[in-house]
């Protein structure tokens, strides 16, 4: 099974794939923590990606492609936030086919209220927000590391976030959608509710 979750930021994208490779196994590939790795790493790559990222834009297509091929042949999988452009719809489509591709809706003004609530540990990448606060503020319950707020969770490049995906990612909806494997799910409920309704698509 060859799956994509996509939404608008903030919609729970990463932790429905999460819960979903959790139920059935499937392998879990996050384009964010994968850009992240290669950031942390402080490679020549990685530099220019910060740069991208640090002022809230997205990272150039190619790139993007090259970093997740490898991870596209190794079975069953969930991709998480990807594909989010037409660009990238493109080299995906001519690599493998997807089974079915889930499409998180939810509000502009609820992306703000949830990202602004938005943390993540700067050691193992664990994300906190509204459905999931730590024991204690600032200090990520799993590791003890510090919490802190991404650039790309700020206000301004949560606006231009917004924009590209009312205006790109929506193609790709609508790409999907046109070959029949794309179901829309509202996700301004419940993270168990989301959930539950993704059980039930897949039969898990």
């Amino acid at each position: 099974m060859k799956v994509a979750i996509i939404g608008i930021q903030g919609s729970g994208k990463g932790t429905q794939a999460a819960m979903l490779a959790k139920a059935t196994g499937w392998q879990h590939i996050s384009t964010g923590d994968v850009l992240r790795d290669e950031i942390s790493r402080e490679t020549a790559l990685g530099k220019k990606l910060a740069h991208f990222l640090d002022k809230g834009d997205l990272a150039p297509d190619h790139v993007v492609f090259s970093l997740m091929l490898p991870y596209l042949h190794k079975g069953h999988f969930i991709l998480d936030g990807y594909p989010r452009s037409m660009a990238q719809v493109i080299p995906l489509d001519k690599e493998v086919i997807l089974d079915k591709v889930v499409v998180l809706t939810m509000p502009d003004n609820e992306v703000y209220r949830r990202i602004g609530a938005r943390r993540q540990c700067k050691q193992c990448h664990e994300i906190y927000g509204l459905n999931r606060q730590p024991s204690k503020a600032g200090v990520c319950d799993e590791c003890g590391g510090k919490l802190f707020k991404r650039d790309d969770d700020k206000p301004e490049a949560i606006e231009e976030r917004l924009k590209i995906f009312h205006t790109e990612t929506m193609q790709v909806i609508r790409h999907y959608k046109k070959k029949g494997i794309a179901t829309e799910i509202d996700a301004a409920r419940p993270v168990e509710d989301v959930f539950a309704d993704i059980r039930k698509l897949f039969k898990v």
